[in-house]
């Protein structure tokens, strides 16, 4: 479906405007991460744009060529229902799509139009139950979900994404459509109609999109606004005529140039979309088996029950996964405590449950960066290497007791800059203590400041989660910068303070010394649509 989005793009176009505009788009889809990403993933995405494409071309044929036979209204309805049972948003899209065709539409093909859309509307009905039960459940954002509302700057970074991330890409194919159009008002007239309606169906989505995730419920990503997007295509391609002389060759062949280069090079496409853990982690399990033994080895990856049955009869191995995605922190603990091999294969792990594998495995012999997540494999004994580059490491040590009366330890305030330096660093924050009281309120606090607000706060309580070592306890607050900065160039205006705070002014927690340590985290865990610098 991926790759027949490029000629339907071409056949949209040329459509629309004529074959040279049809070039620069289905061009840009052929080199842009955004199609080619989600043309291989078991995502509804590229299915949704296919038959996006599939339906503007027969919206095109009724609307514009006024042409009405049977076959373009079933087609029509069909392609309407197809898109609306892929994904909400594509379903919006295509209802966008059939609402404009209503102002084109003339009084004596209105009849055959209208007949279209109830055609879609009754291939959907069986769903509509489905639907109200997928609204009803509520979204992926909120204090359940792990989306957020889209910051201003997320029509920035959206623009930003289409073009890799790339100023070389984004200046070339800017310059590349200024010199190949023909700005003027005489081809203003001859589109405007078609411009503008390109524009508003990419627009209103957009918006509907953002509006809903900042007043109901999170939902707007890249990824839903691949069905919108060639009109996008359509509305930047709209002043190019129908002339292919040789500067427009040339821009062409600049623009598809530079973004591949930056597609393969600075994106490190190629790179990231090898490094799926899902496959690899398992592969290496097999792999440290096969060298020491089923017995000597465990493997804890966090996937789902359907995806360890799915490895096991690909390969007709047992793998014995120890995790349980029902555990919380001290379950987890107990079951890695247990473990009896000398090697453990992790992979998926929260960091905070990496920081709990080592105490048990705490020689690291293999580490491997991916995509979402990373590979590790641990051992009890023997000789280990660095894994995450270590940047810096800080430890401030308590000799005496710390008076109750003082609410506040303050540990380092300081420019985020002078600890980090690119946005995929991982700080991880360790206190050992004496705990004589387990249910004291007290917390080891990092808080993130944006030229002096409040971005980020986090803590860490005893009573939330500890490790014990006879009559010492530990506890770790572990976080990834690039899941707040989202670019690196920002990292100046972000302040960081690290405190003790002994909220209930108890006597029951005795600070014995915490560690600041910085990590070079790994650049391709959010590589599918953020920055990897």
């Amino acid at each position: 479906m991926g790759i027949s989005c490029i000629p339907l793009m071409y056949v949209l176009t040329k459509k629309w405007f004529n074959a040279t505009a049809a070039l620069f788009t289905s061009g840009f889809v052929a080199v842009a991460q955004y199609s080619i990403f989600y043309s291989l993933i078991a995502r509804p995405y590229i299915a949704g744009l296919f038959f996006i494409l599939l339906l503007l071309i027969v919206w095109t044929r009724m609307i514009f060529e006024h042409d009405y036979r049977w076959k373009n209204i079933i087609l029509f309805g069909f392609f309407a229902a197809v898109c609306a049972y892929i994904h909400q948003f594509s379903m919006l899209t295509a209802f966008l799509i059939a609402v404009a065709g209503l102002f084109f539409s003339k009084k004596q093909t209105f009849f055959k139009y209208l007949l279209a859309c109830l055609l879609a509307v009754m291939l959907y009905a069986p769903h509509v139950p489905i639907l109200l039960h997928q609204i009803g459940l509520g979204g992926i954002g909120g204090e359940d979900g792990w989306l957020d509302p889209p910051k201003p700057r997320f029509t920035l970074y959206y623009f930003q994404y289409l073009f890799h991330y790339s100023w070389i890409a984004t200046l070339t194919a800017a310059i590349g459509l200024l010199v190949s159009s023909k700005i003027n008002k005489t081809q203003w007239n001859n589109n405007k109609v078609k411009i503008v309606t390109a524009l508003l169906l990419f627009i209103t989505p957009y918006t509907i999109g953002y509006l809903y995730s900042l007043y109901i419920n999170p939902v707007l990503q890249f990824s839903v606004l691949i069905f919108p997007f060639p009109f996008l295509l359509l509305t930047v391609a709209s002043f190019i005529d129908s002339t292919l002389n040789t500067k427009k060759i040339v821009a062409l062949l600049l623009i598809l140039a530079t973004m591949t280069f930056s597609l393969v090079v600075s994106r490190k496409h190629y790179n990231f979309l090898s490094a799926q853990w899902y496959g690899k982690s398992v592969a290496k399990t097999m792999e440290w088996r096969e060298k020491y033994g089923n017995e000597h080895v465990n493997c804890v990856l966090n996937m789902s029950p359907h995806s360890i049955t799915y490895f096991q009869d690909k390969y007709d191995i047992g793998l014995n996964n120890k995790f349980d995605r029902s555990d919380d922190y001290f379950s987890f603990m107990k079951k890695v405590k247990l473990l009896q091999g000398n090697y453990l294969v992790v992979a998926g792990l929260t960091d905070l449950q990496l920081e709990i594998v080592k105490p048990f495995y705490p020689v690291l012999v293999e580490y491997i960066p991916c995509f979402t997540s990373e590979i590790y494999v641990f051992a009890k004994t023997g000789t280990g290497i660095e894994g995450m580059e270590k940047i810096n490491s800080e430890e401030y040590v308590w000799n005496a007791p710390v008076s109750a009366e003082y609410e506040f330890i303050p540990l380092k305030e300081c420019n985020l800059s002078e600890i980090c330096p690119s946005r995929f660093t991982k700080i991880l924050l360790t206190l050992d203590y004496i705990c004589r009281d387990s249910t004291a309120d007290y917390a080891l606090v990092l808080q993130t400041s944006y030229k002096g607000h409040i971005t980020d706060w986090r803590c860490v309580k005893p009573c939330d989660f500890s490790i014990q070592n006879r009559d010492t306890s530990r506890i770790f607050l572990p976080f990834r910068y690039e899941l707040l900065v989202k670019d690196s160039n920002r990292i100046a205006h972000y302040d960081v303070k690290i405190f003790l705070w002994n909220i209930s002014k108890t006597n029951d927690i005795i600070p014995l010394k915490c560690t600041i340590s910085i990590y070079q985290s790994n650049p391709f865990i959010y590589a599918m649509g953020e920055s990897v610098r």
